[in-house]
């Protein structure tokens, strides 16, 4: 189950990037997982596939703040 998803909502499209911090991870693995650069065309939503509760998502865009969020 995916998030909701982030709109964009501007006239323009949006390059954005997302870091997860993952709550539960293998010992021997990273526990960050990086989604590369996507566009979001204007009026489309990007949703972030598999997320686990607790999961810490950042994502951020260029003249934007980042964006920080908890997977319920």
């Amino acid at each position: 189950m995916g998030l909701q998803g982030l709109r964009n909502v501007s006239r323009d499209a949006v390059e954005v990037s997302a870091k997860i911090r993952l709550s539960v991870a293998f010992h021997a693995n990273t526990k960050d997982r990086n989604i590369p650069s996507h566009a979001i065309d204007a009026g489309q939503v990007w949703t972030i596939s598999d997320p686990s509760a607790g999961d810490k998502i950042t994502i951020t865009a260029a003249a934007f703040a980042p964006l920080g969020l908890v997977v319920p």
